[in-house]
Order: C-alpha cells, then structure tokens, then sequence
C-alpha cells in the first residue's frame, strides 16, 4: 500500500526567489552585519521555503536560512546572494554585490543634512550619532528641526535635520503640492518659532523658478535649492545629504503609481544636491516594515519603491550616491512597540501574548540597528569620496 503525503506536507512552490538586496552592503571593521532572507523576496512568505547562500569574493560560501550575522571585512570587497527554493527550482542569483567596510576607528566630520519622516524624527537620527561617534567620526547634523532624544518621549540629545512626521517624498519634491506649502521669503524667523506641528507644513528648500533652471526641476512651479535653504537659515553647509523618504508614499500610493513617484522624487533630489556641489555624498538610507497582515498588504508597494529608486540610482551613474538596503538587513518579525495585554502573564515564564502595534517605527534593538546600519554607509560615504 501507497502511503500519499497529506495536503499540508506538499511542497509549496516559490513563484519568484529573485533576491531584492541592493548594489552595495555597507560595514565599518570589527562590527558584524545581517542578510535577512524573507526580506529580500518579492513574497516575504516565501522565506521559510528558501535557503540562501552567500558567496563571497574570498573565503567559504555562507549558507543560511532566515538570516545571517557575518563579518562584512571578511568578504573580499564584493559577493553574490543566491536563493534557492526547497521544491529544488531554479537558483536565483544578485548580481555583484560591492561590499564597502569603513574604518574603526575611523577619521572624519560630516556635517549631515537629513531628508526624512517619523522614521528618523523618532530617534533615528540620535541613534546614528551614537555609531558614528563610537567608530571614531565627528558629525554634525544640519537642519531646522530637532529630532528626539534616544526614546521618542525625549528630547536631550536629539539631533537637528528637515526629519518631518508623516512626510512623503513627494512633500520635499513638492509632488504633493496639497500638503505643505513653500515658505515666503522673509517668514524665516517666523518659521523658527513655530512647532513640529506646523514646520512639518512648510518646505522651505523651494525657491521660485529662475530664467536659468531646468524644465525638468520645476515641479508644480517651485524649484528645490540646497544653497537657497541653506542661507536663508544661516546654516552651516552640508557636507553629506541623507535620504530616508518612501514609507509614507508607499502607504499613500497605489502599487501602479509607486514606482513613478520613487524614481522621479528621487532622480530630482540627485540632480538638485549635484547642483549644490558636485561630490558631496548622498546617502539613500531606506527602512523595512514589520511583518503583519497590515504591512505585508504593502509588501510589493516596497518592492516596486525598490526597483524605482535603484533604477534612478543606475541613471546618476554617480559613485558618491550610495544606497543603503535598510529592509533587507533588519529583522522585521518584531522590534517594534507591542499592544498591552490583558492576559495574565504565565506563573513561571512570565510570557504573554501580544501583537505589534505599529508596524512601521522600529523601536528599541531594531531602531538602533537599522540607524547603525545607515551610519556604515555615512561613515565609508565620508571617506571614500571620489
């Protein structure tokens, strides 16, 4: 007698094991760093059922299932990522990977201007300083708004940028003319007194237009300067510009509409910033989600911003611009803040159960690695220009 496998135990086929890691891992020496698995699939669903491998340029091959902790200095400067489905399919394969270590201690003082949502204002940029500072480098953080201390209720040690809750990239870009509005020539003292609350409404890196600016760089009849912002605020000027804009698009915008706000905010910020200085680095510092229902619904909204803002990354052409795959390198089945319980926690253990609240700020060890893995790349960004 033929014994059949049950239902269950039937090997589910992967549709697509085409791993989304982008063209650079960034590391300092010393300080190891992640790959998680289900992170970089176009179906995070899909993770239990692959096996990775990453294949370095020198040394063993590292094979591992849901993620991997591994010494970036270790990898010989480049790797590749294959992932394998356990049906035995075909091997999908990255392709080269650039694998870029700073130093530790290292040497050098950026001074960081922000482009960035909640994401950052919640201690992102706090936490980013503290790596820094710990390997050596001495930023500054340029900007009109303070963002909070090391837990989002404190404000000491808060850093400043243009770190503004629930901004989109098409805010900044001035794609989404009905949420901000530019801010007037003159309104700058005014302006400095306001609260988050109402800066968060006012872009004041547009300017109007000039007989010398590009069709392609008025949008909705403003045009973004980094020189004009940073004068009208008596700024000191920025030496590095990160990015940290998509989260608020992606929950804004369909899966059809994404891809063209991503590469076309995107592509604007890289021509702009190259209009302020010809190889000041950029720094596309872009974060993952949690994995509940809510968020997985949004999951391929990621990976279409994904392809968008690699592709305008590709057409600059530029190796001053360095984009940092925050998804895939933090771990997204928790690190984020957990709703009470009303259940009476276990006589022994002390567990209880809960679900994730809020899908979309990392909190606690995964705030501090995802900002730890955005200070790698300002790190090697500030002393590897070219």
């Amino acid at each position: 007698m033929s014994i059949q496998p049950a239902a269950s135990d039937a090997v589910q086929s992967v549709q697509d094991t085409s791993p989304y890691v982008g063209p650079a891992l960034y590391g300092v020496e010393g300080e190891p760093t992640s790959l998680v698995l289900d992170n970089v699939l176009r179906n995070r669903n899909d993770g239990s059922r692959v096996q990775g491998l990453l294949l370095p340029a020198s040394g063993a091959p590292i094979s591992f299932r849901n993620q991997v902790r591994f010494d970036p200095a270790g990898l010989g400067g480049s790797a590749r990522l294959l992932v394998r489905a356990g049906d035995g399919g075909l091997i999908a394969e990255s392709g080269d990977i650039a694998v870029r270590v700073a130093s530790n201690p290292g040497a050098g003082s950026p001074a960081i201007l922000t482009l960035g949502d909640s994401i950052a204002y919640r201690s992102g940029l706090y936490w980013q300083h503290q790596a820094l500072t710990e390997w050596g480098y001495t930023p500054s953080w340029i900007g009109t708004l303070v963002s909070r201390g090391a837990t989002d209720d404190t404000a000491t040690g808060g850093k400043n940028g243009e770190v503004k809750p629930g901004h989109q990239l098409g805010d900044f870009t001035y794609q989404t003319a009905a949420t901000v509005s530019p801010l007037p020539s003159g309104d700058e003292a005014a302006y400095v007194a306001m609260t988050v609350e109402n800066k968060r409404l006012k872009n004041t890196l547009l300017r109007a237009p000039t007989a010398g600016d590009a069709a392609e760089d008025i949008v909705n009849g403003q045009v973004m300067d980094f020189s004009f912002y940073i004068t009208r605020h008596g700024l000191t000027p920025a030496t590095l510009l990160q990015l940290s804009l998509w989260t608020n698009d992606i929950n804004a915008l369909t899966l059809e509409t994404i891809y063209d706000r991503i590469h076309d905010g995107y592509a604007l910020l890289f021509r702009r910033w190259r209009a302020y200085h010809a190889t000041h680095p950029i720094i596309v510092a872009l974060p993952g989600t949690a994995r509940i229902p809510a968020r997985e619904a949004l999951w391929p909204n990621y990976i279409e911003a994904i392809r968008a803002v690699w592709t305008a990354v590709n057409e600059a052409d530029d190796p001053n611009i360095h984009l940092v795959s925050g998804w895939a390198q933090v771990a997204a089945d928790g690190g984020y803040d957990l709703t009470p319980s009303a259940a009476t926690p276990d006589p022994i253990t002390s567990g209880v159960l809960r679900t994730i609240a809020d899908g979309v700020h990392p909190t606690g060890a995964a705030r501090v690695e995802t900002w730890r893995t955005f200070a790698a790349a300002v790190a090697y960004a500030t002393t590897h220009i070219v």
